[in-house]
């Protein structure tokens, strides 16, 4: 079988839609660089082919010169069109630490792959499979690219593409030219054979042919390798120090789970705002609304600005608007996204039962290019909503969705993703089935999440809970902090009332709340487990990104 690689190089955008970062340097080399050098190792090849612009040519030669390995090398200058580029870039904001698991079952692959592309040369060349490669990729392991290339060879024949469960950098993706072919014309994205449709259901393909097994702890490791953002770049340059730029994957995941490297996020990743407590479902009896929350709100929108522009600094945080109420119901809820984007923010979600919808309500979030629009729906069924929310509203609520989706359609703007949601419980997991596959068909996407009891404000559902039985340092505490509408900084949307303050970020920093006394406390106590905040010790959520 003859495989050829094929390494997708854009010198003007990163595949999150940021500008690229090829030629930024880690250590003594560009990202480009590393890339390539570690490119020219693999092994079975029959070649190894460079995707790249006319108008950068030149930056790849230069490049090439650069590592010395130019002669290994073939040149292809063809512009690459990937119209789903800004989709697919907002449904992997967050997850753009795994190999899969973003929205619209979109992967790691999806962020740089041009099907029509791979086809056309592997045609031109003859070849009956290729490595797809990104230029991002500085840590990229040679060995496991050539052990993909031999599994390919050995698998069954109907085998249509190799696959690891690898973070993104460390390995790309064997496509078969069959597979390929089959894809491009019915215009479907690579990443959706590895995801759950309804159309077509099977088991996960981790546990197939497809999947060529690695260590243990390069699978778990959750880290973005690419470089092509500052924190990337930081992690990379800190690991490359630790175990020398050539170090294999295991060397690299295994330097991470050490816990002998700096932390390098001096900013939360992701920030959640609460805007008010007024929401149009006060007597839900999913979630802590109307009387069970303290009143809070609006909050200035001078606040949250100056909290977006301090995340902007960073090319890689989100921002999500929910919190205890309804975000749409803020009076200046257009000007706070406008100004959330304007800041530089990489991801801006926002998270709303969307019972009441304006027309200005959906400009604002398209002209803001919201990422993604998470509906609170939790039913299938006029009777199941009107059970768990306790209004009659489950009609206007899909009205409103089909008009944010039509008019996404009409404008040909990406954004929003719509992403409905359901809270498993009693009360609605007769439904769960249908509407997961009812929202893949519809809108491409769709979260099922536990009911929390949110420390006991809500009372224990009869449904068997998913908390694991032994408990270990909250997930969410690293890498999250929770703004109130009153000003207070929590850890989490489970702290309700606010009763675990780190300080106040309508007056402080949020580095300074991030990196502060109060939170260092609460941290350094869910490590060792003993004396939990009060507020944390009720939790059940722990275990939940």
């Amino acid at each position: 079988m003859k495989v050829t690689g094929l390494m997708f190089a854009d010198f003007d955008r990163s595949a999150l839609g940021g500008p690229s970062a090829l030629l930024e340097r880690v250590g003594p080399r560009t990202i480009v660089e590393h890339t390539l050098r570690r490119y020219a190792r693999i092994e079975g090849l029959s070649g190894r082919h460079i995707i790249v612009s006319a108008r950068h040519s030149d930056a790849m030669r230069a490049a090439l010169r650069e590592t010395g390995e130019g002669d290994r090398f073939t040149v292809i200058e063809t512009d690459v069109l990937r119209p789903r580029a800004a989709l697919f870039a907002s449904a992997r904001k967050w997850g753009m630490g795994s190999w899969r698991g973003g929205l619209l079952g979109a992967t790691y692959f999806d962020e740089f792959i041009s099907a029509p592309t791979v086809l056309e040369l592997l045609r031109a060349t003859g070849a009956d499979a290729g490595l797809c490669l990104d230029a991002a990729m500085p840590v990229l392991d040679p060995g496991i690219g050539g052990a993909m290339v031999r599994h390919l060879e050995a698998a069954p024949s109907d085998t249509p593409l190799v696959f690891t469960q690898s973070p993104p950098g460390i390995a790309g993706v064997v496509l078969h030219r069959e597979f390929v072919e089959e894809f491009t014309r019915l215009d479907l994205p690579i990443g959706l054979r590895l995801a759950y449709r309804p159309e077509f259901p099977i088991g996960d393909p981790i546990n197939r042919s497809l999947c060529l097994a690695v260590d243990a702890g390069i699978a778990r490791t959750r880290a973005r390798l690419t470089g092509d953002t500052r924190t990337s770049r930081s992690l990379l340059a800190d690991l490359l120090d630790a175990v020398g730029d050539t170090a294999g994957a295991i060397q690299l995941c295994g330097a991470m789970s050490s816990g002998a490297l700096a932390d390098p996020d001096e900013l939360p990743r992701e920030v959640e705002i609460e805007l008010t407590t007024v929401d149009p479902l006060p007597e839900t009896t999913l979630r802590p609304r109307g009387g069970r929350v303290p009143v809070r709100g609006p909050v200035a929108v001078s606040a949250v600005l100056r909290a977006a522009q301090e995340l902007g600094t960073l090319d890689d945080r989100l921002v999500v608007l929910g919190g205890h109420g309804d975000p749409l119901r803020h009076p200046q809820f257009r000007e706070i996204c406008r100004g959330i984007r304007a800041a530089g923010v990489l991801g801006i979600a926002v998270v709303s039962p969307l019972v009441d919808l304006d027309d200005a309500d959906i400009t604002a979030l398209v002209d803001a290019r919201v990422d993604v629009l998470s509906v609170l729906l939790d039913a299938d069924s006029r009777e199941t909503y009107m059970r768990v929310h306790q209004r009659d509203a489950f009609d206007a609520v899909i009205r409103n969705i089909a008009r944010v989706e039509q008019s996404r359609q009409s404008l040909r703007s990406p954004q929003p993703l719509i992403i409905p949601h359901l809270t498993r419980c009693a009360a609605t997991i007769g439904e769960m089935e249908a509407f997961f596959d009812r929202w893949i068909r519809e809108t491409g996407g769709a979260t099922i999440g536990g009911y929390s009891r949110h420390g006991g404000i809500l009372p224990p559902d009869s449904l068997l809970a998913t908390t694991p039985p032994t408990r270990t340092a909250c997930r969410r505490l690293d890498s999250r902090l929770m703004l109130l509408a009153d000003g207070a900084a929590v850890a989490c949307s489970e702290d309700v009332r606010g009763q675990l303050r780190f300080g106040d970020w309508c007056e402080a920093p949020l580095s300074e709340l991030w990196n502060g006394s109060d939170r260092q406390r609460c941290r350094a106590a869910h490590v060792v487990g003993i004396e939990l905040p009060v507020v944390c010790a009720r939790c059940s959520e722990w275990h939940r990104e």
